[in-house]
């Protein structure tokens, strides 16, 4: 009875984007490591234009934040005439070097790189899951002909049947198809539990100029003998038509016989009859009871080697148990793929997973990772709503820009959330860690350019008390420093007094402008 070998190849292949975040994944112990690896190496890359789009809008949020008296009053002065007001601000913009343009580029820039990689994970997602049944099928059928004999060996021919003409059609319209030609690869050995049967085809050309080579017609003309001998030159040469087919039969007794055996080579075959054995069995079309016993000894065999393998190669991270499947309960870690092609069908599938039942059925996962998306996503847009905020409340009459950025605040991350939904958890790993990696580098940016800014601030107020200081007071403290250390030490005493009180004024001042501000909100 013969046995189903599998198809190892179902076409799957990579673009250089997909090589790309594989070998960069690779980088990592584990596969959910191996994204977050490769997300921080992508963002640092990016940094600079992610860098330079921040530090812009912080500058600009600053620089707003200093031009709020004069906006605020003109808020008030044109509320009912949004182009006035939009008119002096605009000027305002001018006179305080305030770029409405300058952080827009980098962002979509940085757009565009997030939806190529959502393209890309999205691919290499299914090419993974396609690629470990690819994996499984290898295993399944090594597992089987390990007790087969191959068909390079050719001591263990035992049948070679004589090349015989094929035609389709009858009577005079007969056409002819091809030369065929069988040959049984067999041993008496112990450990050939498999018969392979290899049938090899020859298409003869019509015309050719090729010196020793047959036409269609000339091959008919020729003997029996003459034409066998021809084509096993041919096929020695590897000179046919390079179309082969195999097939592999169960040798019923040496099967049963293994399951029996207590020898270490038959172990897979013995742990296989053991499972099977509460499994009944009956004759039909032919074929003995023991012969379907054979079979799906053998057969079990090759699901226990694709389960092994699959248990060895799947990725899961965590709590999720196939990375490249949403993290949700209502999908499976094991799963029909989704395939645009016919050569891994639902048969194959089926044979593939037969001891998957467990996993077939276990929730993949359990939200985490989409909430965990959704919060840091609306982590990342507070903070970033903090950073703009004198911007959002100033850059309309209304008031409205403040309106705008709370709703994108709950936008953002419904969008993501949704995209944890249908994409699979890998991609959603590499969205948290993206979305963490800004909150981090959005906090340390602002700090530094807060501390710039009110170094710049306070380099202003210095100038102003330089400005401030009576010219006498100036060239009296330097002609009393010319009388001695005690007479310089107190001059540089009452300098830090006056300077303390003048700075402590326009602190007040500054405050009281606040209070002001805040009691008219």
């Amino acid at each position: 009875m013969n046995i189903p070998i599998l198809i190892e190849n179902f076409g799957v292949t990579l673009d250089w984007l997909g090589t790309a975040i594989q070998w960069l994944i690779g980088i990592g112990p584990i596969v959910g490591v191996g994204i977050i690896l490769f997300t921080i190496i992508l963002k640092t890359v990016v940094l600079p234009l992610d860098a330079f789009s921040k530090v812009k809008m912080r500058k600009n949020n600053l620089k707003m934040e200093k031009m709020r008296p004069q906006l605020e009053k003109l808020q008030k002065q044109y509320a009912n005439d949004k182009q006035a007001y939009n008119a002096k601000m605009m000027e305002l913009y001018k006179k305080n070097g305030y770029s409405m343009l300058g952080p827009c580029l980098p962002m979509i820039v940085t757009l565009v790189i997030f939806i190529f990689v959502m393209s890309a994970f999205s691919s290499y997602s299914n090419y993974t899951n396609l690629h470990t049944y690819e994996q499984m099928a290898e295993s399944y059928n090594a597992a089987i002909l390990q007790y087969s004999v191959g068909a390079e060996d050719e001591e263990a021919v035992t049948t070679d049947s004589d090349w015989t003409a094929f035609y389709t059609g009858s009577g005079d319209e007969q056409v002819f198809q091809y030369y065929r030609m069988e040959r049984v690869y067999n041993s008496d050995a112990a450990d050939c539990l498999i018969e392979t049967r290899v049938t090899y085809y020859y298409d003869p050309p019509t015309e050719t100029e090729e010196e020793g080579v047959y036409t269609e017609e000339e091959l008919a003309a020729l003997t029996p003998e003459e034409r066998e001998t021809y084509l096993d030159g041919l096929l020695a040469e590897n000179k046919t038509s390079g179309i082969i087919s195999t097939s592999y039969t169960v040798k019923t007794a040496a099967v049963l016989a293994a399951a029996e055996s207590e020898d270490e080579a038959f172990a897979p075959v013995a742990a296989a009859a053991e499972k099977l054995k509460n499994n009944t069995y009956q004759d039909n079309e032919g074929f003995t009871a023991n012969d379907y016993r054979a079979r799906e000894i053998m057969q079990q065999v090759g699901r226990d080697a694709s389960s092994n393998i699959y248990y060895s190669v799947r990725d899961s991270f965590l709590w999720v148990n196939n990375i490249w499947e949403p993290d949700v309960s209502y999908e499976h870690p094991v799963k029909m793929p989704n395939v645009t092609n016919s050569l891994f069908t639902q048969e194959m599938f089926n044979e593939l997973t037969y001891n998957l039942s467990a996993e077939k059925a276990a929730p993949n996962g359990y939200f985490i990772l989409i909430i965990l998306s959704i919060g840091f996503m609306f982590l990342s847009q507070f903070i970033l709503s903090r950073s703009q905020k004198a911007q959002n409340e100033l850059q309309t009459a209304d008031g409205r820009g403040k309106k705008t950025q709370k709703i994108m605040m709950i936008v953002m991350p419904v969008i993501y959330g949704i995209f944890a939904f249908f994409y699979s958890a890998a991609f959603t790993i590499y969205m948290i860690t993206s979305s963490v990696y800004n909150v981090v580098s959005t906090l340390i940016i602002n700090a530094i350019i807060d501390r710039r800014f009110r170094k710049r601030e306070e380099q202003e107020i210095q100038d102003k008390y330089n400005k401030r200081l009576p010219q006498h007071a100036a060239s009296g403290a330097v002609s009393k420093a010319s009388a001695g250390t005690n007479n310089r030490q107190s001059v540089n005493k009452q300098l830090r007094q006056n300077k303390l009180r003048i700075s402590e004024k326009e602190k007040k001042s500054a405050d009281t402008n606040r209070e002001k501000r805040n009691g008219g909100k």
